[in-house]
This record gives structure tokens, C-alpha cells and sequence, in this order.
């Protein structure tokens, strides 16, 4: 998730659903089975950093050593809520399911209130009754996802594992990384880097190779976000030199300049000639000029 990298936590609304009217337990898919949903709730459930957790409340609601959580579109949580945002992820809760599930889940304790199981059957007949709305999205995922099952044509679409990522070295993961980029495999390239950022994040080569994957993919958010980080944890004259050519690729010229003029005046106090001539290059390579920019 290098998108909230810099955050404590990532609180994910619920898209809660109803019982779709099933009195016994259906067989198949859950996604298939019930596909009517409640609607979203500011609610939320929380992926975090075990080591800045500090307190847990509840599975909604961590107190953090240090930072914040935030929703997807990075807007504060307070507490256990956030503001709704769930075009890039939400989570799927199937509160009821039938009646048969739900009457063996009033026989256990809940995982928030432990032997004090604040649900009622009044709860599942007011879902039962209460407006929903056909959950499209998800079911064109399982009906494909069930399609390739039984038609036997499900595989696994990249041949790599997060237990793979975690026993490479950094010279094997930077020379595979490579190769996948240059055979325009940009998919499989992101999901290498995503795999192995925490790993690797502290080799600004790694980074660089993260960066320019997100560029060919014209994902300039995702490029600002691995930019950031890396110019917040290790600023070099490499990670300008990206934040230079980031600049350029949203045509923030303004921004460009100064950061150009700031990499020239520091190669010639360095006396870094090396550096001037990779300024020089992505500068040509776009067209920059300071003369287009006065």
C-alpha cells in the first residue's frame, strides 16, 4: 500500500449487506448469494502498523504512538469513522447472511463486546424490511471469478508470491524488476515493487525503479507519493533529479524551474559534472529550457 505509506493506519468503510431473504443457508459464493447491500457506513475497519499501535480499542479504533489514520481519499479518522470514500477500496460485510447464520451468531459472544452480543433478531428483521440496493460491481467480479473455476482457466496471473519477494536479495529483485519493465510487463512490475517496498525501501535504486514504473503507467499520483518518501527519508541528488523529471511530466514548469535552477547551482558547488549532464539529458529529453519558462 505505498499510497499510505506515510500514515499510521488506512480505516476502510463497510458496505454492509442484507439477507437477501435467505431463510437457510445458500451454497456457493457469499458474493453470489447475497448481493444486496445496505449501503456504506462511516464505520470502518482499520489496516495499521502494528509497531506505532499504541492502544486497541476495538477492531475500528486504534490509538497510534505516532501519526494518524486516515480514509482512502487521506481524510482524518476520528476515532472508529471517517468520512465515506470508497471509490478505490471499501470492505464487503456480511452482517446477516440467512437466518439460519444469523441465529447461530446470536449464540456466540462478539469479537467487540465479547458475552454482551448486542445483536437482536429486531435487528435482522428491520435489515430484512429496509430499502437495498443490487450490488453490481461485485458480482461481475465472483460471476468471473466462478466462470474461470469451473471452466478450469483460473490461474494465478503473475509468478511471483509475497513469500518469493521475501527471500530475494535487493540485486535480484533490481535485476528482475528491470527485466519486467523493459518487456512492458508494467503490471507485473508494479505488484514486484508493491510486494517488496517494505523490504527494500531503504535502496534508492529500488525506489528509482518504483518511480519510473508508476511514470510509465502516466500514475503521476503514485509517482508524487514514492517521490515523497523518498525524498523524506533518503534525499539524494538522484531523488531530485526524479523530482525534476516528475515536475516535467505534469507540466508544472514553474516548480520545474526552480528545482532545475537549484540542481545546476548545486553541481557546480559540488563540482559534480556527472550531475549537470543527467540535468541536462532530462531536460532535453522533455524540451525543458529556462528561456521557455521566462
Amino acid at each position: 500500500m505505498v499510497d499510505y505509506e506515510e500514515y499510521s493506519g488506512l480505516s476502510i468503510q463497510w458496505d454492509v449487506f442484507s439477507s437477501s431473504g435467505h431463510i437457510s443457508r445458500p451454497s456457493g459464493f457469499v458474493t453470489l448469494n447475497y448481493q444486496q447491500s445496505l449501503g456504506y457506513k462511516t464505520i470502518s475497519k482499520c489496516i495499521v502498523k502494528p509497531e506505532l499501535v499504541d492502544m486497541t480499542f476495538t477492531s475500528h479504533h486504534f490509538i497510534f504512538k505516532e501519526g494518524i489514520s486516515v480514509n482512502p481519499d487521506e481524510e482524518p479518522a476520528i476515532g472508529a469513522y471517517a468520512p465515506i470514500a470508497v471509490d478505490k477500496i471499501c470492505l464487503n460485510h456480511y452482517m446477516y447472511r440467512s437466518q439460519e447464520d444469523f441465529a447461530e451468531k446470536l449464540n456466540k459472544s462478539d469479537a467487540t463486546y465479547g458475552e454482551k452480543n448486542p445483536r437482536s433478531w429486531a435487528g435482522f428483521y428491520n435489515q430484512a424490511k429496509s430499502h437495498t440496493v443490487q450490488h453490481e460491481d461485485i458480482v461481475k467480479v465472483a460471476q468471473s471469478v466462478l466462470h474461470n473455476m469451473q471452466s478450469q482457466k483460473y490461474e494465478q496471473k503473475y509468478d511471483v508470491r509475497l513469500s518469493d519477494a521475501q527471500i530475494y536479495d535487493i540485486d535480484k529483485i533490481l535485476i528482475y524488476l528491470a527485466k519486467i519493465i523493459n518487456s512492458k510487463n508494467l503490471g507485473l512490475a508494479e505488484v514486484v515493487f508493491a510486494l517488496c517496498f517494505k523490504k527494500f525501501s531503504d535502496n534508492e535504486d529500488f525506489l528509482n525503479l518504483g518511480f519510473q514504473i508508476a511514470l510509465h503507467q502516466k500514475k503521476y499520483d503514485r509517482a508524487k507519493k514514492i517521490i515523497d518518501f523518498w525524498m523524506k527519508h533518503h534525499p539524494s541528488k538522484e531523488a531530485y533529479l526524479s523530482y525534476f523529471t516528475y515536475l516535467l511530466c505534469i507540466n508544472d514548469m514553474d516548480n520545474a524551474k526552480k528545482i532545475y535552477e537549484f540542481i545546476s547551482e548545486s553541481s557546480v558547488h559540488l563540482e559534480d559534472a556527472s550531475l549537470r549532464s543527467k540535468l541536462k539529458q532530462i531536460a532535453d529529453r522533455h524540451g525543458f529550457s529556462l528561456s521557455a519558462c521566462s
